[in-house]
């Protein structure tokens, strides 16, 4: 969504990170440390789950010398800056820049979101 600054629109660069799984975690958390405090640029992650595993640790929980939650921490927790959608992805559009994915009323109120296309539907923009 633009800025409005000193009579001038500004556009907000929107990166949309898709999976919430080592690469998707660790490119939003580059992508925050990266873009600092600026709020010209905005990131959303798109994943199925709001948590992520750290499946090397799975052989400790297995074994017992750890237990379960140790190995699983809540997204937002590691995002802080990023905006979490808990949703599976229905279909990506490269040269559209839009990716669909399954509704939430909640998520459909959010900034990313483009527009609710049908009831189990949202469209999301990058670019």
């Amino acid at each position: 969504m633009p800025d409005i600054q000193e009579g001038m629109i500004r556009k907000r660069t929107r990166v949309l990170v898709l999976g919430g799984g080592f690469a998707g975690v660790y490119a939003a958390q580059h992508l925050e440390k990266a873009i600092g405090r600026r709020d010209d640029v905005e990131v959303a992650l798109v994943s199925k789950e709001n948590y992520f595993v750290f499946q090397p640790m799975l052989p400790e929980v297995i074994s017992g010398s750890i237990g379960l939650t140790d190995t699983v921490s809540p997204l937002r927790r590691l995002l802080s800056r990023t905006e979490i959608h808990v949703r599976e992805i229905e279909s990506i559009d490269l040269e559209r820049k839009v990716v669909t994915t399954s509704a939430d009323c909640a998520a459909c109120r959010s900034t990313p979101c483009l527009s609710r296309t049908s009831p189990t539907r949202c469209s999301y923009v990058a670019g």
